[in-house]
């Protein structure tokens, strides 16, 4: 009796620690620092745990592991009890706090076109999944109205981190004779 629950206390005993999350999780703009809670079987138990260049501790269980400040990468938290038997445990995951960019060639800030006049919009994002703007590239944007316009474009990367630009632009009254317009400025 005795020996059977020493033996169920030693196998408790070098049990590996338990990392919080999934592998693969991605940190991004929106949740930037990585988070992790390390827990053992017992409560206060010593961990100690490691991202290979990033930074490494020590501390009871549960313990929390925040890594604010890291970059952009690849990582894996490396966590293991106070037993040599108990083994390491290990967390794969990845930061990527960079958002897409954008570029809009047509319509550009602060453009001036005439009424009814022909303008494509063109524009491109880097490094997005997802890329949308007021309307697809090579669509004729509406000059069919006077006055201030706009045209936006959102991307999307694959870490969730988002861009948007916003190009504001205007659409001026054109005037069939050869005088020349005043149009106000802004």
């Amino acid at each position: 009796g005795t020996l059977g629950l020493w033996l169920l206390a030693g196998a408790r005993a070098s049990a590996a620690p338990l990392i919080s999350g999934a592998d693969g999780d991605v940190w991004n703009a929106a949740s930037p620092v990585p988070t992790y809670v390390i827990t053992t079987d017992a409560p206060n138990r010593r961990i100690s745990w490691s991202v290979a260049g990033v930074a490494s501790g020590a501390g009871r269980s549960p313990l929390t592991v925040r890594l604010a400040g890291i970059g952009d990468g690849q990582y894996r938290l490396v966590a293991s009890g106070q037993s040599s038997e108990a083994g390491d445990t290990e967390r794969a995951f990845r930061v990527d706090l960079t958002p897409p960019r954008i570029t809009v060639r047509q319509p550009t800030s602060g453009m001036q076109i005439g009424q009814n006049a022909r303008l494509l919009a063109d524009y491109s994002c880097q490094d997005a999944v997802a890329c949308t703007g007021t309307l697809p590239p090579g669509a004729a944007l509406d000059t069919s109205q006077t006055g201030p316009a706009s045209f936006s474009v959102r991307a999307l990367d694959d870490a969730g981190n988002e861009a948007v630009s916003l190009v504001d632009y205007f659409v001026r009254a054109t005037v069939p004779s050869a005088e020349p317009v005043q149009v106000p400025a802004g």
